[in-house]
């Protein structure tokens, strides 16, 4: 299956939110928030998609592990 330009389409379009987010207003603490929210949510989907690969699956379980691992501080942030 090739699952994995999907995704990847998905995380550039979230990166793309959050620059947006973040350029609104860059000195306002909830934009701030709302891009580190949306920016580690598409870190987790790159990891995602890596994984779909099955290319190093080490790597890219530990890029998905520890970009989840950073999604509920800024959760609870934003």
């Amino acid at each position: 299956m090739m699952d994995w330009p999907v995704l990847l389409a998905l995380a550039v379009l979230l990166i793309a939110l959050a620059l947006y987010g973040y350029r609104a207003r860059p000195h306002n603490a909830v934009n701030r928030w709302f891009a580190l929210q949306t920016l580690t949510l598409a870190l987790w989907i790159i990891g995602v998609a890596g994984t779909h690969t099955s290319h190093y699956p080490e790597f890219w379980g530990r890029w998905t592990f520890a970009s989840a691992c950073l999604m509920p501080p800024s959760f609870f942030g934003f």
